[in-house]
């Protein structure tokens, strides 16, 4: 006899089956049979059927065991013993390599080789994850956050039953992906209209890369969105006030998206400057019109040097950063001179282009002529008298006047040279015409 005819088995445990008579000395042999996907199973005698069974299949299969006892050559009754082998547990995990995002839910499917296996599990992890926990049930659904800027890991360890066979622990892993966050401070700058702007991006996750979104006030432009590690453009305004742009930054890292961060880069405008006279001239020893700056953008400070054509020209002012004053301007030169004054407006450190303001300085010309005397008898004539001049181009006006009314015959006015006159004198003594 045995205890028990029908025996339930995990697969890979052995078999305990006591073989009994009610007649002392009382042999026995057996035989066993199972279908191919049981191994371990086999025929033989004694008193203990001890095998260890194997089920390679996914479902409980039995191996019948017939006994057969004998005493003195005496066979006895057939017993029949079955042993029912339960199937080991194997544990597939969909996605079979889970990954997450921190911040986000992981689902990750319990999935075993045979129906009705219960699961249970416990969580761990080596570093600052939190949301995870231990459980039971086919399906882990968890929100992992990962409170480092490293990759860390969480393990869980599943343990399997079925019919009262367990199997466990297997473990696998949730790879938990820190979401990168932008590093660039401060998160704002200014350049001057047209100025180039390089920024080169940074997260706090090894690896990062980035996007971004642009926009601008009226008047802005030259901005644009795009990807990348380093946004490099040249961005420009049209209005006679600061402008900016907002770079909206979106940091990626192993395919998680990080918390955008608005960069601002302010605009400030290159101002023009307009003068209320673009030139003038003036003769040696006059004084200028003083010259008034002017801009559209509100603010503009100006600075101006002034050069003078040549070493003869004095009285000028060298620089100043207000508006050109009226200055007493002097030459020695013989031809007309110039002082160039160039204007440059600034606003909050954008140079806008220079202007020019030009003075130009007529010499004040003088006659040259060796002698501007001579003596004649009355009623003789005057030699003619070619007038000279230091200053190429001069002309000439003059006036004649007697020294008295008894001098007569000279010409009273006239402009270039001083004509040929016969002059004459009514009276006893000298007299003189001087002509101016």
């Amino acid at each position: 006899s045995v205890v028990q005819s029908v025996v339930s088995l995990c697969s890979g445990t052995t078999t305990n089956i006591a073989l009994l008579s009610n007649v002392a000395g009382t042999t026995f042999s057996w035989t066993a049979s199972s279908p191919g996907s049981i191994t371990g199973l086999g025929d033989g005698t004694g008193n203990v059927i001890a095998q260890t069974l194997i089920n390679t299949s996914n479902a409980p299969h039995p191996v019948h065991y017939v006994i057969t006892p004998t005493f003195n050559g005496c066979v006895g009754a057939d017993i029949h013993v079955t042993v029912n082998v339960n199937p080991e547990q194997v544990l597939t995990v969909v996605p079979s390599n889970p990954t997450v995002c921190s911040g986000n839910n992981v689902v990750i499917n319990l999935v075993g080789n045979v129906p009705g296996i219960s699961f249970t599990w416990k969580a761990s992890t080596t570093g600052n994850v939190t949301g995870f926990s231990d459980g039971s049930g086919s399906v882990i659904s968890q929100t992992l956050t990962n409170n480092e800027n490293v990759t860390r890991r969480v393990v869980y360890a599943v343990n399997m039953e079925l019919n009262g066979c367990t199997n466990g622990p297997v473990n696998f892993n949730v790879t938990v992906y820190p979401k990168p966050s932008v590093t660039v401070s401060p998160l704002a700058s200014t350049r001057c209209s047209g100025a180039p702007f390089n920024l080169a991006l940074s997260a706090d996750v090894s690896g990062a890369s980035f996007s971004w979104v642009a926009n601008g006030t009226p008047g802005t432009s030259g901005f644009s969105g795009g990807s990348g590690t380093t946004i490099n453009q040249t961005v420009n305004t049209s209005a006679s006030s600061p402008g900016s742009v907002i770079y909206t930054i979106t940091p990626f890292a192993n395919g998680c998206s990080g918390t955008p961060a608005d960069y601002t880069l302010n605009i400030n405008p290159v101002p023009t400057a307009t003068l209320s006279l673009n030139s003038q001239s003036i003769c040696s020893g006059s004084t200028t019109t003083p010259v008034a700056f002017n801009s559209a953008v509100a603010g503009t400070t100006y600075s101006w040097t002034a050069v003078p054509s040549g070493a003869g020209i004095t009285g000028y002012t060298a620089s100043g950063t207000a508006s050109l004053p009226a200055q007493t301007i002097n030459s020695s030169l013989n031809v007309a001179g110039t002082v160039n004054y160039t204007v440059v407006p600034s606003y909050s450190g954008c140079l806008g282009p220079g202007i020019n303001h030009l003075v130009t300085i007529n010499p004040l010309p003088s006659i040259t002529n060796a002698s501007m005397a001579q003596s004649i008898c009355s009623g003789s004539n005057t030699s003619n008298i070619n007038l000279l001049s230091n200053v190429a181009g001069t002309t000439f006006n003059w006036i004649a006047t007697p020294s008295a009314a008894s001098i007569t015959g000279y010409q009273a006015s006239g402009s270039s040279s001083i004509p040929v006159q016969t002059i004459t004198n009514s009276n006893i003594t000298a007299g003189s015409v001087t002509y101016h």
